[in-house]
């Protein structure tokens, strides 16, 4: 009797397992969104970005990397990654060589996450607490950038498209206590709407003050792991993250958390799939 209530329940455990290992990191989604800014200039209606983050490129192969390709072929005005190019650290050649490819001549700005500062592999990340190894971060992100990437690190650009400008600002990691938010800001241009880049999600209260249009981050993974009916155990942010991806609005600031197109701790994703992101702004 006992041996017939528990054998469905094991194999249902394990077809879950098998596909939240083999399946449903394969299962990438392209999904559109249409954001409306009060600030954003008129000339600039129907501007696309390409927002994708946490690739997670290791020493051994990922669907990322295929992910990577499929976001190589779709045309946007503008291409951004917020951060954990890497794995724990590791695969800084192989993630050099995915985004040379995903770059081949276009422009592409990028922040780093917690993935580029510290490995993991010997410490838990506790939420406001991320206990790891350091490693060469400075080092990663020069060969990023050979690979083809510009980095906003606690700085900003201007940039002018079809005789209308914005800003684009960038932050160093939150978690490794590296970003520097009035750094980024200095010197910006009055009037001119702020789109900020930056891999954890907890800043956006404090962006959002400070009259920030965008905010572009990462990192939660969407939950990685949806338990259904109960949601998401744990995001890895400091602060609850509800929703743990998607649009987030504080006044007249928003934000987009990206699902991300890999896996960290573990090679899995359950209700959670791996998402390339073109968002088109207007002005309301």
């Amino acid at each position: 009797m006992l041996l017939a209530i528990l054998l469905p329940l094991v194999l249902l455990l394990v077809a879950l397992a098998l596909y939240a290992r083999l399946v449903e990191p394969n299962r990438l989604r392209i999904r559109r969104r249409v954001l409306g800014l009060p600030s954003w200039p008129a000339a600039l209606d129907g501007f696309t970005i390409l927002h994708i983050s946490d690739l997670h490129i290791g020493r051994r192969p990922t669907p990322s990397r295929k992910h990577l390709r499929r976001a190589a072929g779709l045309h946007a005005d503008l291409y951004i990654v917020t951060g954990d190019f890497l794995s724990n650290g590791q695969g800084l050649e192989q993630a050099c060589t995915a985004m040379r490819d995903f770059a081949n001549g276009k422009t592409v700005y990028a922040v780093p996450g917690n993935h580029e500062h510290m490995n993991y592999r010997l410490g838990i990340p506790i939420p406001g607490r991320f206990r790891g190894k350091g490693i060469d971060a400075a080092g990663n992100l020069r060969a990023l950038s050979h690979a083809g990437l510009t980095f906003l690190v606690n700085r900003h650009v201007v940039l002018t498209r079809s005789g209308a400008s914005f800003v684009l600002a960038g932050l160093d990691d939150r978690y490794n206590k590296a970003d520097d938010l009035p750094a980024a800001l200095q010197g910006v241009p009055s009037g001119l709407p702020v789109i900020l880049l930056s891999h954890s999600p907890d800043l956006f209260p404090h962006v959002a003050q400070r009259s920030i249009a965008l905010t572009l981050s990462g990192h939660a993974h969407d939950g990685q792991v949806r338990i259904p009916l109960l949601g998401v155990p744990f995001t890895g942010t400091i602060h609850p993250l509800r929703p743990a991806s998607g649009i987030h609005k504080h006044g007249d600031s928003l934000m987009h958390v990206s699902p991300g197109l890999g896996a960290s701790m573990l090679p899995i994703r359950f209700c959670a799939r791996p998402e390339i992101t073109l968002i088109e702004l207007h002005r309301t």
